[in-house]
């Protein structure tokens, strides 16, 4: 803390909260400038990529799949690229919960990890049942943005919750580490978009889809918020961040 007093500006990966006074003040040291969300402006860009920004390989073979289920059915699951996944014991229990609930599923996971998955439970769920499908990395923009995804069970990274924000996604936490904690005690508490989950059990897993899936409010909670986060005034404050910055970097 002592270090970012001699800093002249700090730029933030966020949107302005209601809950905060207008940050921006000439006579502040440093600077906070929102110049976020990244992921939103990069995905409205006049330059778009033309693949994606990810270091893994995508499996877009999920994506007929999906085209396949009903509306609003799925459960995406994936707990991101960097953090170490949630521990082996516990990929089993969560594999078991999903199978027993018998909702459809999509789920990014290391292929390493995949390993340790119960015996016979690939080919139960992908071909015996077609329940679900288990690819090593998903393209996932492109997941949540299809209609049939009604939640997405995440470990609350920045990006991926981003992510789901702007695909109008429900949210079934469970973090893993660092800012992970502040986002899923945004994401459950202050925006209430999501529910918490403690623990893989079947009952657990089950209570946490029901709930996020049955509560009709979180979808008004989420267009509300996307709007605040994404919307024209949001771009407007941000592109004003951006260009005080450029002005006074001159």
């Amino acid at each position: 803390m002592n270090l970012v007093k001699s800093l002249r500006w700090i730029l933030v990966n966020s949107f302005k909260d209601e809950y905060e006074s207008e940050i921006f003040n000439q006579d502040r040291n440093p600077q906070i400038l929102y110049v976020g969300p990244l992921h939103d402006q990069a995905a409205t860009s006049v330059t778009t990529l033309t693949k994606s920004p990810t270091f893994w390989e995508e499996d877009r073979s999920c994506l007929g799949w999906l085209q396949e289920q009903r509306p609003n059915s799925v459960i995406y699951i994936s707990f991101g690229s960097w953090v170490s996944p949630i521990g082996e014991s516990k990929i089993r229990t969560l594999a078991l919960a999903l199978e027993a609930s018998g909702r459809p599923f999509l789920w990014a996971l290391n292929r390493v990890w995949q390993e340790g998955l119960p015996p016979g439970f690939v080919h139960r769920v992908t071909i015996a049942k077609n329940q679900g499908r288990i690819v090593p990395w998903a393209p996932q923009t492109e997941v949540l943005k299809n209609d049939s995804v009604g939640c997405f069970v995440t470990h609350c990274g920045w990006n991926s919750t981003m992510e789901a924000v702007a695909s109008y996604r429900r949210l079934v936490c469970y973090p893993v580490a660092g800012d992970q904690f502040v986002n899923c005690k945004y994401i459950v508490d202050v925006w209430k978009i999501g529910v918490r989950m403690n623990g893989f059990g079947e009952n657990e897993v089950e209570e946490g889809l029901r709930k996020v899936m049955e509560d009709e409010k979180i979808g008004k909670r989420l267009k509300k918020l996307r709007d605040k986060a994404m919307g024209n005034e949001a771009r407007l404050y941000s592109d004003k961040m951006f260009t005080i910055f450029k002005d006074e970097m001159k």
